[in-house]
């Protein structure tokens, strides 16, 4: 009598069990095996997600330009960065942030400066 023995094998990505032979892992749509050449569009929006945000110049585009402090924990989430670029990242991002405060605030006062000595 032959025993069939099981391996579980896990998605490096997302961890949950799939298939000793797939090629894609059918909960987030990762690459499992050899070939990279072939993409298949993810399953669902956290895997979208994911691949976002391991788009390492898409991910400073967004934290730069459009989400400053607010974009930390994407980029926390992002596995393209080591742990001391990402201290260092959110280090200049914070800057960046408090820099941006400063300029908005200088432009305020000086707007209700300038409306002040308009109707005064």
């Amino acid at each position: 009598m032959e025993t069939e023995v099981v391996i579980d094998v896990l998605c490096p990505s997302c961890r949950s069990p799939v298939a000793p032979t797939a090629e894609i892992c059918p909960k987030c749509g990762a690459m499992l095996g050899g070939s990279t050449s072939t993409w298949m569009p993810p399953s669902d929006n956290r895997a979208a997600l994911q691949s976002l945000l391991d788009h390492r110049g898409l991910l400073l585009l967004v934290l730069f330009g459009a989400t400053a402090g607010l974009g930390l924990p994407l980029l926390w989430k992002s596995r393209v960065f080591s742990r001391s670029a990402k201290i260092l990242l959110s280090i200049a991002l914070c800057v960046y942030t408090a820099l941006i405060f400063y300029l908005f605030w200088r432009v305020m006062s000086w707007s209700l400066a300038s409306i002040r000595d308009s109707l005064g």
